[in-house]
């Protein structure tokens, strides 16, 4: 719905509701989102890649895939967000660095939190939760790091 390509900034709110695929993707971006809220999104809630990404504020609610997905040696700091009625939650993959400072999320039907290789060509991902409420599994492989500190 919403696709940032080589951009830079601040934003203060996106909203997007009813997405046909990803509601929100980056790429080679560097964004600092004050608020973000998107529902219903048939794909990925947001999608970032090749970039550094901040998010203060987040709900993310429907979502088909991943709430929060970061790929391709993204670097991600995320303050405060709710996930609810998502396939996953938050995911670092392919050398993406992604630290979290405080989740809610429920009724997540596959992985809370996931860190894994993707692509042949990156290495794994690395995810850091500091505080968080979800009920669920996680996951990591051989080239990935996931702390969550409970």
């Amino acid at each position: 719905t919403i696709n940032f390509l080589y951009s830079y900034g601040d934003i203060d709110n996106i909203k997007v509701f009813n997405s046909l695929s990803d509601a929100i993707d980056a790429d080679f971006s560097e964004l600092n989102i004050k608020n973000i809220l998107i529902n219903n999104s048939k794909n990925d809630c947001s999608d970032f890649s090749f970039g550094k990404y901040v998010i203060l504020k987040g709900s993310f609610n429907n979502c088909g895939d991943k709430a929060l997905s970061f790929g391709e040696m993204s670097n991600g700091t995320i303050k405060e967000i709710e996930i609810s009625n998502s396939y996953d939650g938050v995911v670092a993959k392919d050398d993406s660095i992604v630290n979290v400072n405080l989740v809610n999320a429920k009724n997540i039907k596959n992985y809370c939190f996931a860190a894994y290789n993707k692509k042949p060509e990156f290495g794994g991902g690395t995810l850091t939760i500091d505080n968080y409420i979800c009920e669920g599994s996680n996951f990591k492989d051989l080239k990935s790091k996931l702390f969550i500190n409970e």
